[in-house]
């Protein structure tokens, strides 16, 4: 759960959290949202992205290591990996896509990503 950045912040911090490409994605995907609302929510995505995979493979990835593929009205972000995660027996290869689930609320945003037992495992 993130605080909404207002749009000074965000124009501030976006280009460390989202590459052009990403900006314009969100743009088109979420046009009503606010500047400093489609930055927030591409920071915590990829944050949420983060404390799930981090405990798992105990290898750091940074903001551009996970690219903000497509985001629907409907509260859907997906991000890809743009590199190779492997530790503690659990491996994620560049390529793999996470559905990162977000909600607007109160002035916040609320990101939420679940891994499935499947990919856990590798199965």
């Amino acid at each position: 759960m993130e605080w909404l950045l207002c749009d000074e912040r965000a124009i501030e911090f976006g280009s460390a959290v989202l590459t052009s490409n990403e900006k314009q994605r969100m743009q088109v995907s979420l046009p009503d949202l606010s500047f400093g609302e489609r930055i927030t929510l591409g920071f915590s995505a990829k944050e949420t992205l983060f404390k799930a995979l981090n405990p798992l493979t105990h290898c750091f990835f940074g903001f551009m290591d996970a690219e903000l593929i497509h985001c629907e009205k409907r509260g859907i972000v997906v991000l890809r990996l743009l590199r190779d995660l492997n530790g503690s027996g659990n491996a994620w290869s560049a390529g793999c896509e996470f559905s990162i689930r977000f909600l607007f609320w109160s002035g916040f945003v609320l990101t939420c990503a679940s891994i499935s037992k499947q990919l856990l495992h590798g199965e």
